[in-house]
């Protein structure tokens, strides 16, 4: 084997050297520079991809915030116009509690009115009868004739002891 000859030892690492030197030359001068350029546009590339990334992420953050913002805001006006409504209906409640408050007195003070008018009517109705049925007794009973004055003053008289006016 001519590899193994200790001659050409001299002229095979030489020569070993010369390749070795080329492919060195070669990829230090085309094939590195491509791989260098790949891995800086894949690191660019990945820099670039995360930077868009966080500016993303930023601007879903300030959008979510906004939401909420809006959110809250919907809630407070939703919820002063719930009071304000309230209010009005408590309102227009007590009003028309007052418009029916007013009525029922009103109604309440006839009632009285009436009622009052009607005693008084059945009073004097009473004072009337109990004076006839009271001479109809004393004549009945003791054939006398009183006069009719002394039995409306006794009868009147005996309403007041009882408390009837």
């Amino acid at each position: 084997m001519p590899q193994l000859d200790a001659s050409t030892y001299a002229s095979q690492i030489i020569w070993l050297l010369i390749t070795f030197g080329l492919i060195w030359f070669a990829s230090q001068k085309w094939i590195l520079p491509k791989f260098e350029d790949i891995l800086n546009q894949r690191e660019k590339r990945i820099s670039d991809n995360l930077s868009e990334a966080e500016t993303l992420r930023n601007e879903a953050k300030k959008i979510v915030e906004d939401y909420n913002s809006a959110v809250e805001k919907s809630r407070a006006d939703a919820s002063s116009m719930l009071a304000e409504l309230n209010a009005e209906l408590n309102a227009d409640a007590q009003k028309q509690l007052d418009q029916l408050n007013a009525k029922l007195e009103e109604k309440l003070r006839v009632a009285e009115r009436e009622l009052e008018e009607k005693r008084k009517e059945t009073i004097e109705e009473l004072k009337v009868l109990a004076v006839e049925v009271t001479k109809d007794v004393i004549s009945k009973v003791s054939q006398a004739n009183i006069d009719q004055s002394l039995i409306e003053t006794s009868v009147a008289n005996a309403l007041k002891a009882k408390g009837v006016n």
